[in-house]
């Protein structure tokens, strides 16, 4: 069993925890789910014994913990993080759902999938909604500035921004540039928070570009009401990790955090502070 860790107290147990990590409440506690191996920053972390790919989100009161082996979905709910319902298989999700790509804004759960963006207000039952426009969805990205960000591809096969619109329709709006053709299209690594200027701002770590190769990239979107948004390639300074997918990242008590994930040869990176 995981042990479930609230500001570094423990609450509870459940089934097939990882080094997911996220806020409860933004700036006031932070949860752990992990299972066996050795504490570095806080975090403790090991591979999922059955090789499962998994993600940690809140959504409306309940606690999360989503988990695809590659065959079938299992959902596991927390109310407390202390009693875990026993784990069910959520409708309307594809089988083999990259569960790392889900992103929730607390109200809402997305993941897209070739035409299709599913939703979710309750993590056991998603609805898949037919895009009406022109462009592919690749993979949902992140939340930022109260928006939920995915990245497209449109007919010339260049990258873009949309976020998530009107009758849960994706659309480019906000940043409207094409992206570099390398930028992480799945299993980066996010975080939203104030810079010391208080301007938002996000950071996108990581991740698959679209010709496959992971990445050590970094990258920073940033908003402002004099110059709207910004995107800044911050890879010229090589980062002390290496490529890394599927990481966990987390902005707490002014600090970002990232633990976990994995290189290129699937084996585990150790946690970074």
């Amino acid at each position: 069993a995981a042990r479930v860790l609230i500001d570094g107290t423990e609450v509870g147990k459940i089934k097939n925890g990882e080094d997911a990590i996220f806020e409860v409440t933004p700036g006031k506690h932070v949860v752990l789910f992990y299972a066996g191996g050795e504490r570095k920053c806080g975090a403790i972390f090991a591979p999922d014994p059955d090789g499962a790919e998994q993600k940690a989100f809140l959504l409306g009161d309940e606690l999360c913990l989503m988990v695809n082996n590659g065959f079938e979905n299992r959902l596991y709910t927390s109310y407390d993080g202390t009693q875990w319902m026993e784990p069910v298989t959520p409708i309307g999700l594809p089988d083999n759902c990259a569960v790392r790509s889900i992103v929730s804004d607390g109200e809402k759960a997305y993941y897209v999938d070739v035409d299709y963006l599913y939703v979710a207000t309750t993590a056991d039952e998603w609805l898949p909604v037919e895009q009406e426009s022109n462009l592919i969805p690749l993979s949902m990205l992140m939340t930022f500035q109260d928006s939920v960000w995915a990245v497209v591809q449109d007919t010339d096969e260049k990258l873009y921004l949309a976020v998530v619109g009107e009758n849960n329709q994706l659309h480019i709006s906000g940043y409207n540039q094409p992206l570099d053709p390398n930028f992480p299209i799945s299993h980066a690594t996010t975080a939203e928070f104030k810079s010391a200027t208080e301007r938002a701002r996000a950071t996108i770590i990581g991740g698959f570009s679209r010709s496959g190769k992971s990445l050590n990239s970094r990258w920073n979107m940033e908003y402002s009401m004099a110059s709207g948004y910004r995107l800044t390639n911050f890879s010229i300074e090589k980062p002390i990790f290496q490529s890394i997918t599927g990481a966990a990242l987390v902005w707490y008590d002014q600090v970002l955090f990232m633990f976990g994930g994995v290189d290129d040869n699937l084996q585990y990176k150790a946690p970074i502070l």
